[in-house]
């Protein structure tokens, strides 16, 4: 009882420091200062295997397209994903990513809550540069293949839907 105690204790306090942390990383890349960023977790692997490096650079809205790495703020935490679709929204955009390994989109993101989009990857032990002509096609090709997965396990979640709901109705299925 008492470890959980610690632990919740420790999860505030990680807590009250994240939104200065996030803040203070705005300022340096918003001042034109690109910053090398750990990853942690599995939603992007295989193309980012927890452990490894992103260089974040500053952006603006309109400067984001298809297959970019975007690094944004939700729920108070960073979150580094693939911008899948960009959309107007007044008079600034609003994204759609996904994480490479994940099943589903994610809510769409702001421009006011992006930080920066990724230029540069450390990982295995090798520098990969994301702004070359090869880089570029390989996003755009992640992110087509990532959208035409998503909607394809939609469709199918959507038709077990439909089969278990009809089930016993006399349709033969």
């Amino acid at each position: 009882m008492q470890a959980l105690g610690s632990q919740a204790v420790s999860q505030q306090k990680q807590a009250a420091w994240e939104p200065v942390y996030t803040q203070l990383l705005r300022e340096w890349i918003d001042a034109g200062e690109p910053a090398w960023l750990p990853l942690s977790g599995e939603s992007m692997v295989p193309f980012l295997p927890s452990g490894s490096k992103v260089l974040v650079s500053q952006t603006t809205a309109g400067q984001i397209g298809l297959g970019d790495l975007l690094l944004y703020e939700a729920e108070g935490r960073i979150i580094c994903h693939r911008v899948l679709r960009r959309r107007r929204q007044g008079a600034s955009y609003i994204f759609l990513t996904k994480g490479d390994g994940w099943r589903r989109t994610d809510p769409w993101v702001s421009a006011g809550q992006v930080i920066g989009t990724v230029i540069g990857i450390h990982r295995n032990g090798r520098l990969i540069r994301l702004g070359t002509r090869l880089r570029r096609l390989q996003a755009v090709t992640a992110a087509a293949l990532s959208l035409i997965v998503a909607g394809l396990l939609a469709v199918s979640r959507r038709a077990k839907e439909l089969v278990r709901d009809h089930r016993g109705c006399g349709f033969l299925l």
